[in-house]
């Protein structure tokens, strides 16, 4: 996980979606159509693209550590009740940005929720957090190395 990636695309969860164009055919077919609130992301890496999910959470974390299993069990049933939905499904209290790993190159590689950001209200979680969970997936090693060490 040493080695940056070299491009993004995400599903924001108000609803903009965003990619620079490098995403392949099957990630962008994970994410879903452009505007689907689902809050997916991926990242372009040699090896193959990295997929994942963000939540906006009421759960509050250290950055760039892996959640406990409580916090896993309680992040992705938020994750689940704002997919697809979007930004109308959060609280004000949800501005803690979480990121998981979902997929590297296509194999299931399923890792715990890490801790991307803590944001001033839950209206710019839902606008930035799928975008920062690819971004710093493809910049910062800090941040996929809990992903891959806690990968199943």
């Amino acid at each position: 996980p040493d080695i940056n990636g070299t491009g993004i695309c995400y599903r924001r969860l108000n609803g903009k979606t965003g990619s620079d164009g490098t995403c392949n055919a099957t990630t962008l077919a994970t994410l879903g159509t452009d505007g689907n609130k689902s809050g997916l992301w991926g990242t372009v890496f040699d090896y193959g693209d990295i997929v994942g999910k963000s939540v906006c959470s009421t759960t509050q974390g250290t950055e760039n550590t892996a959640a406990s299993t409580a916090q896993n069990s309680s992040l992705t049933t938020e994750f689940n009740a704002q997919t697809g939905v979007g930004e109308s499904a959060l609280s004000s209290s949800q501005i803690y940005c979480w990121c998981k790993m979902e997929s590297v190159a296509g194999e299931s590689r399923a890792s715990s929720w890490v801790f991307r950001f803590t944001f001033g209200d839950s209206g710019s979680c839902a606008y930035t957090c799928a975008y920062d969970c690819a971004r710093f997936v493809r910049n910062n090693a800090d941040s996929r190395t809990p992903m891959f060490n806690t990968a199943q």
